[in-house]
Parts: C-alpha cells; sequence; structure tokens
C-alpha cells in the first residue's frame, strides 16, 4: 500500500522537475516567476 503511495508521490515530483525545467527553457526571461509559487498552484 505505502510502496504505491511512494511510486505516485516519486512520479509527481519527477513531472513536476519536467514541467520547470520545461517552463525555464522554454520562456527564458531576465526576471522569471517565481517558480515556487508555480508548484503551490498545482
Amino acid at each position: 500500500m505505502m510502496q504505491r503511495y511512494y511510486f505516485l508521490l516519486e512520479n509527481m515530483y519527477r513531472a513536476m522537475i519536467i514541467f520547470w525545467f520545461t517552463c525555464l527553457l522554454g520562456y527564458p526571461r531576465t526576471s522569471a516567476p517565481e517558480p515556487i509559487n508555480a508548484f503551490m498552484a498545482l
């Protein structure tokens, strides 16, 4: 039961990192939006 939960958590964590990197690479700005707030919005 806990293994399934950790597997889901790991996948969500990895997806957030991929999403964060695509946002960084896709929208290069001098004043980047705060990534932590973007994570909280998810």
